[in-house]
């Protein structure tokens, strides 16, 4: 399915729900992630390793040319995105890559654009993707302290299995606890 937005892009939709659409990476969208991770980087920063306060257009741009190329790699991430349902805005993305620990599973990985979150759309188009695509059973690390990703994960279903004590040091929350949350495929 593709979907013309407002601004004239015609993207790929892999789901869709009142509220946003999740597309495939796609080239055009480099703008509105791009400014999107720039708005979020103070939310980022204690969390994700590779946020930067100022990425450069290019490469933003360089990276979703990649993370399209890399839906054709069965070992690699398979990242969406997900828009506002009239395409004016990037909420966020989710990753999903193979699980090396287990057969058919997958680990969750996501951003929110900070100006969006708390209204539970990330949690609306994640579920959106995970309904439309089987992904088998997933696994989602959190920090302990980051209390919006065990929202999150809970709102689609997710329940913690474990928590590795200690394994955190970061100059904002200290050392803390990784939480590991599981979302088992019914059969």
């Amino acid at each position: 399915m593709n979907s013309k937005g407002s601004a004239g892009m015609v993207l790929q939709v892999v789901a869709s729900t009142p509220r946003t659409l999740v597309v495939m990476p796609d080239a055009v969208l480099a703008p509105w992630v791009n400014q999107a991770l720039i708005d979020s980087f103070v939310l980022h920063q204690p969390f994700l390793p590779w946020a930067k306060a100022a990425p450069a257009l290019q490469d933003t741009r360089n990276n979703l040319r990649q993370a399209l190329l890399d839906h054709a790699r069965v070992e690699a991430e398979k990242r969406y995105f997900i828009l506002t349902a009239d395409q004016t805005a990037v909420i966020g993305c989710a990753g999903l890559h193979p699980d090396p620990a287990g057969e058919h599973a997958h680990v969750l990985g996501y951003w929110a654009n900070v100006g969006y979150s708390g209204q539970g759309l990330m949690s609306e188009g994640i579920g959106a993707l995970l309904a439309a695509q089987d992904f088998g059973t997933l696994r989602l690390t959190a920090a302990s302290v980051n209390g919006a990703s065990h929202g999150l994960a809970r709102a689609l279903g997710f329940e913690v299995v474990r928590v590795v004590e200690g394994v955190r040091d970061t100059p904002w929350h200290g050392v803390h606890d990784t939480w590991i949350f599981e979302r088992r495929v019914e059969a």
